[in-house]
């Protein structure tokens, strides 16, 4: 048996996999779920590649491990929404692409060198002149950028039902307002404990992720969260748009740019 001892993102889709192959999946999280923190995008690339130097993403590139990582976050958005097609998860889910707009003929250059990697690597990645931006976001704030066609939207929290349900119809178990003890050792198995009682499992996986730090000293793993580096991203909110903001946009709506 496999527990997964948290039921976001991470939990849902490993307890779906893991159920599809065969596997017998108990999941437990500690309450409905929250999404605050949660963007409605899905993008491919490492976070922030854009901003560091070419000799830097070559390195993460090239060392140990640098290729399977390159591969598994260009493929990212790909994956999300494959699922959603293969289960039909209803979530207003949209390909429709991912624009890095730059203000500044630095962040340009960097800009440019990323969509570069990325087109020699067979990525539907698009360099974009003053005009081509101001075309797809309907402002000339910005002096160009890219667009990487592989990114898009979700909503997501309708994203996270269809996984739970896509993962309850393999045969995964979710429970609900159980929260997970501090994993044990016990009889060569993992014993996780909850309030109302506990799953012997060969392995356990822990998926809070963004929510690690908010255990704290008092939370059954104290010391996990001394173990994530945090990635800081950005997105904007406005005012209601109209239908068509602009015709051609390639990610309109919350969340595209």
């Amino acid at each position: 048996m496999s527990a997964s001892s948290a039921a976001g993102f991470t939990g849902l889709s490993a307890a779906l996999h893991l159920a599809e192959g065969g596997a017998s999946v108990v999941v437990i999280r500690g309450g409905p779920g929250r999404l605050r923190r949660v963007r409605p995008q899905r993008r491919p690339g490492h976070p922030g590649a854009e901003a560091r130097s070419e000799r830097a993403r070559v390195r993460v590139r090239r060392g140990a491990g640098g290729a399977r990582l390159t591969e598994l976050v260009g493929g990212a958005a790909d994956f999300v929404f494959g699922l959603v097609r293969r289960h039909r998860i209803e979530c207003d889910a949209r390909q429709d692409g991912w624009i890095k707009a730059c203000h500044s003929e630095s962040a340009l250059r960097a800009a440019s060198h990323t969509a570069d990697d990325w087109s020699r690597r067979g990525a539907a990645v698009e360099a974009i002149d003053r005009v081509r931006i101001a075309e797809l976001t309907g402002t000339d704030a910005y002096i160009g950028g890219f667009v990487d066609h592989r990114g898009g939207v979700v909503q997501p929290l309708s994203y996270t039902r269809g996984l739970a349900r896509a993962a309850q119809q393999a045969g995964a178990r979710i429970y609900e307002r159980s929260m997970a003890g501090t994993p044990q050792r016990g009889g060569g198995q993992w014993i996780v404990s909850t309030a109302t009682g506990s799953v012997h499992a060969d392995r356990v996986i822990i998926g809070t992720n963004g929510y690690t730090d908010l255990a704290g000293t008092q939370g059954p793993w104290p010391k996990l969260a001394r173990t994530v580096i945090p990635v800081y991203s950005y997105i904007a909110a406005t005012r209601p748009l109209s239908d068509d903001p602009a015709p051609g946009h390639p990610a309109q709506g919350a969340g595209g740019v």
